[in-house]
């Protein structure tokens, strides 16, 4: 799960050895059977141990095309249909991007659905991945701001200082294979003690609706704030515009009154 041009298809093509072009497009180099759609991709290869290694793509909630409800249901889904057939992921990659100085818009809304989708027993088995390390060039953005911007991340209660705490380990791709291969590595090792995420319990154990789950009252959370943004924005339009009628009848009041008593005189 990552935010749209963070990194993931140079991370999938360093790991499958092959170019890659993430999107609703399947590409050759994807695994091509029942657990693939066009929104949830499949990409394998055959790790320097011999172990076969699946690597699941899905959107993120800054879809263009798709709004989070959508988004949302579609990765429930596929999530489901896994811990129905016994399938557990080892972990989650998350992918951001270094360069992204502004900790707050659609990363952070993307984050805090994530978060609830996976919930804190996940944590541990989560890997916060920092991109584009390489593009940290210019008088504005050196080495030197990636690092305490990455500090800022793990400082922040918003963004990844509880899943830190909680075990999750931050680490850089550095646009290397063996970068990838070392996150991929520490995510196998993990992957005998992975917990199920809170939504696979929620929607198959507790029979749970969408709606009810945390990441859906996460995303209904956001629809009501911004309801009521927009309702606040209307209200206040209406009353300047009401004010704005009321003033400019005081005004012609006034205008008349001094007229007719320029008239009078």
């Amino acid at each position: 799960m990552v935010i749209t041009g963070s990194g993931k298809s140079t991370f999938i093509s360093k790991l499958v050895d092959a170019d890659v072009v993430v999107g609703h497009n399947l590409q050759s180099c994807m695994l091509h059977f029942h657990f693939s759609t066009a929104d949830v991709q499949m990409f394998h290869f055959l790790h320097p141990s011999g172990k076969h290694i699946f690597l699941i793509h899905t959107l993120g909630f800054d879809d263009t095309n798709l709004t989070d409800t959508q988004v949302l249901t579609t990765i429930a889904a596929y999530l489901s249909n896994m811990h129905i057939k016994d399938i557990r992921l080892s972990g989650i990659i998350y992918l951001h991007r270094i360069t992204d100085m502004r900790l707050g818009g659609s990363a952070l809304k993307n984050l805090s659905i994530f978060k609830k989708l996976c919930g804190e027993d996940f944590y541990s088995n989560i890997v916060p991945v920092t991109t584009m390390w390489g593009n940290l060039t210019g008088p504005s953005l050196f080495e030197e701001v990636g690092m305490q911007h990455e500090k800022q991340l793990l400082a922040d209660p918003k963004w990844w200082r509880l899943m830190s705490q909680r075990g999750s380990k931050v680490c850089r791709h550095q646009a290397e294979r063996q970068s990838a291969l070392d996150i991929v590595d520490y995510l196998v090792q993990r992957s005998e003690t992975a917990p199920l995420l809170d939504i696979e319990k929620e929607l198959v154990d507790e029979k749970k609706t969408l709606v009810e789950t945390s990441a859906g009252q996460e995303i209904n959370k956001e629809l009501q704030e911004a309801s009521k943004k927009w309702a606040k924005e209307r209200d206040d339009l209406r009353n300047e515009c009401m004010q704005a009628t009321q003033d400019r009848d005081e005004e012609s009041e006034l205008m008349n009154a001094k007229i007719a008593q320029g008239m009078k005189d």
